[in-house]
């Protein structure tokens, strides 16, 4: 067996440690092990990212489209007008992450954590939130049109003008959330719960499953729609302070 010039080995680990450090420098990404990371406008596009942890990191506009991002965690992350569209994020944990004008069309959140984030105008159309967690969050003008979010929780959200236009929200949980002006035509509400919620202003005219959801304690106010084959009586909402 050949002998190795030992010198020579000893410089070529120093010229790779020397080159890893500087990569790690130069794009502040890493991985493994978990580390918050910055990276703007970056591209994952189609990674094998399960089990990825980046709480705090700074990753606004970056792409993560088909990606496969399972078990995420991201807490208080940056990823303001992001991709991820189909992206595979079950089960991740994107609590009070910045989430403005992000796009996760088609992403895969079944079981998903997203208490308290910040999702003004964010888009979920066709994506898949079962079971998720959006307890607190904002979603502001949000788009969840055609989205699958049954058994999900929306208790306390600001939801104003969202659109949940051909939703599935069959048991979803709405409980004091304000849903002023939200849109919830063709969607299914079938078991959805709206205790003490506010739907000033909002459109249910052409939501199925009316009979089956629990509007105990919700107000409305003289813009409020609801089915025209239904009589509601629900007080006013107060001014909002």
């Amino acid at each position: 067996m050949a002998m190795v010039n030992r010198t020579s080995l000893a410089a070529l680990c120093a010229a790779y440690l020397s080159a890893a450090s500087g990569f790690a420098e130069t794009t502040k990404v890493a991985f493994q092990p978990a580390y918050a990371g910055a990276c703007e406008g970056c591209s994952f596009e189609g990674h094998q990212l399960a089990g990825w942890a980046v709480d705090g990191g700074h990753y606004v506009g970056a792409r993560f489209d088909a990606a496969n991002l399972r078990r995420l965690s991201a807490t208080t992350a940056n990823f303001s007008s992001a991709s991820f569209a189909g992206a595979a994020l079950h089960r991740a944990n994107l609590s009070h992450a910045q989430l403005d004008g992000a796009d996760f069309t088609q992403a895969q959140l079944p079981d998903g954590r997203l208490n308290g984030a910040e999702a003004t105008g964010a888009v979920f159309v066709d994506a898949d939130l079962r079971g998720a967690h959006l307890v607190g969050s904002t979603l502001f003008r949000a788009d969840l049109a055609a989205a699958r979010a049954d058994a999900a929780l929306f208790s306390g959200a600001n939801l104003m003008g969202a659109d949940f236009s051909g939703a599935s929200l069959r048991d979803a949980v709405f409980d004091g959330a304000n849903l002023g002006g939200t849109h919830f035509q063709g969607a299914d509400i079938t078991g959805a719960s709206f205790l003490d919620a506010r739907l000033s202003s909002a459109d249910l005219s052409l939501a199925t499953g009316f009979h089956a959801a629990d509007f105990s304690g919700a107000c409305m106010n003289a813009n409020t729609r609801f089915p025209a084959t239904v009589s509601v009586r629900l007080p006013l909402c107060a001014p909002e302070g």
